[in-house]
């Protein structure tokens, strides 16, 4: 039906996104949206962190599908996404059963560090730019 065509993107949209800063949901957050949603760094000292973050958070999904579809002939590239935006986002829904080649394993596996340690890195980062003067609600 047309309306379970919906469920996987909106599922996608949902564990891209994530939660609010201090949860424990992965993904870009709903407060870095906010941020990057802003006029600019001059109206919010978080506008140019969020869209680093949201930037390099495409790019990573963007690229580990070019190397899953490469790598894994058995997956279909919506599925390949919802597993990529998943593992990235650190949320753990799969689409069913998988078994990914030991390189989609590693694969996976490089999303969830990068998807934990890189909202962190990007934050440290800017927060050591910016001083104390300046408070930045990313990731």
């Amino acid at each position: 039906s047309s309306s379970s065509a919906w469920i996987a993107p909106g599922r996608m949209i949902c564990m891209a996104i994530g939660a609010a800063s201090g949860g424990t949901a992965g993904g870009l957050k709903v407060t870095t949206l906010l941020a990057a949603s802003r006029d600019g760094p001059a109206h919010h000292p978080a506008h140019r962190p969020a869209i680093v973050w949201i930037t390099i958070y495409v790019s990573i999904v963007a690229i580990a599908m070019l190397i899953l579809l490469t790598t894994e002939s058995q997956v279909f590239p919506d599925r390949a996404l919802f597993e990529v935006i998943s593992a990235t986002s650190n949320v753990g829904l799969s689409w069913g059963p998988m078994s990914p080649s030991p390189i989609g394993t590693c694969l996976y596996s490089v999303l969830m560090v990068l998807g934990r340690t890189l909202p962190w890195i990007i934050l440290w980062h800017c927060a050591r730019r910016a001083g104390d003067e300046e408070a930045l609600a990313i990731g």
